[in-house]
């Protein structure tokens, strides 16, 4: 039964909640954490099948989002919906700075909202790069003669918007620079679905290394197989874990060569993507947490890494020095420099003590930094109270 007090808020997001990257899961935490606060509007690609019972009591309905919605002559038609389902307020989670056609603006459903009275934030879940990939076919000088239009309608959107939020606070900074007429909407969250009692036991972890996520792109995982291929026959006892679905099969293939080329296949497992149970298991049994991505924009899956005691080593961009201090809780090297990154492996490998030190030091930081869950859905529904338009008496 519908409460009269109980507002309408729509979340949305471009990619499926079942593909499980960290846009995603977030997604479906602020689903699952904010229903018993609002009568929640999922907006995603899944179909009813797809979304199954994973959601099933927290929300209230689902608009499956249809590649329609981003063509001119219908883009109006998702604000249409959300106002017949009496959603006055959106929360759009973009996964990049140019996701959601925010690039075309007479592609973009996100400037109908503003236009049909609905009220939006958004939350921009990593700030990649500053030219937007336009046209793929199209030379690079053709994307930069295309950029002025491009930031035009980027600028639309974060001005319709209530507020922007940024996940880190390196995107939040480069957002303000790349977006700076309206620098003063944009505000930063640390996203998290971490409990509040960071734990693990030092007496299960095993001598294993995990690289959770995306394979392929901006993750650079080519660059640790070939990493630790160099160091492995020195560590016989060490294995190398890939863990997450294959999103570039050209890199793939290349890691896979890699440590076949170097004998060590045996120490080198790609796991494709596994349940939350089994990640879960995987992040309390391991010892260490590499990171070697291209760009990031803070990396869930580095929190959860922390949370449960992994040490990490991670490349220096993006959000990952939020969550890595170099030397203090973990390490930290350039994007694509295998040497420095099999020695790091090599320097937490060869150190028990230090392993247990930089576990230690990765739970205060959690702490300090307010990561978990409890304080990321606080965040949200006192922002969602704050923009939901008051119902007149």
């Amino acid at each position: 039964m519908r409460l009269k007090d109980k507002p309408d808020v729509g979340i949305a997001i471009q990619y499926p909640i079942n593909q499980q990257g960290g846009t995603e899961v977030l997604v479906k935490a602020l689903a699952l954490g904010l229903g018993g606060s609002f009568y929640i509007h999922l907006v995603s690609p899944d179909t009813a099948d797809e979304l199954g019972a994973s959601l099933s009591g927290a929300i209230q309905s689902h608009i499956q989002l249809e590649q329609s919605f981003f063509t001119p002559k219908c883009r109006a038609s998702l604000a249409s919906e959300l106002k017949r389902r009496s959603v006055s307020f959106v929360h759009v989670n973009i996964g990049g700075l140019w996701d959601w056609s925010t690039r075309y603006m007479h592609r973009c459903p996100i400037l109908d909202f503003a236009q049909s009275g609905i009220r939006y934030i958004t939350t921009v879940h990593g700030v990649f790069e500053l030219v937007p990939n336009m046209v793929v076919k199209y030379p690079k000088i053709i994307r930069y003669l295309l950029m002025p239009y491009a930031m035009a309608s980027r600028l639309r959107v974060s001005r319709g918007a209530e507020k922007e939020f940024f996940v880190s606070q390196h995107d939040y900074k480069k957002a303000c620079r790349w977006l700076f007429p309206y620098h003063r909407k944009f505000g930063q969250i640390y996203h998290s679905q971490l409990g509040n009692s960071p734990y693990y036991d030092i007496q299960i972890k095993e001598k294993v290394i995990i690289c959770v996520g995306t394979i392929g792109g901006r993750k650079g995982q080519p660059y640790l197989a070939e990493a630790f291929s160099h160091i492995a026959k020195q560590y016989p006892d060490w294995s190398l874990k890939f863990v997450g679905r294959v999103a570039v099969q050209s890199d793939y293939e290349k890691a896979q060569k890699i440590v076949q080329s170097a004998g060590v296949s045996s120490q080198v497992t790609f796991t494709g993507p596994i349940s939350d149970e089994d990640l879960l298991a995987i992040f309390k049994k391991a010892s260490i947490f590499a990171m070697p991505s291209l760009a990031e924009g803070l990396g869930l899956s580095l929190q959860e890494a922390i949370y449960n005691g992994c040490v990490p080593i991670g490349s220096r961009v993006g959000g990952i020095p939020e969550l890595i201090e170099d030397q203090v809780n973990g390490l930290l090297v350039e994007p694509c420099d295998v040497v420095a990154l099999a020695q790091g492996l090599r320097i937490l490998m060869d150190s028990d003590n230090l392993r247990r030190k930089y576990a230690d030091a990765g739970q205060q930081l959690l702490r300090m930094k307010h990561m978990s869950q409890s304080e990321m859905l606080d965040a949200y529904r006192m922002i969602y109270n704050s923009y939901i338009p008051k119902r007149k008496s």
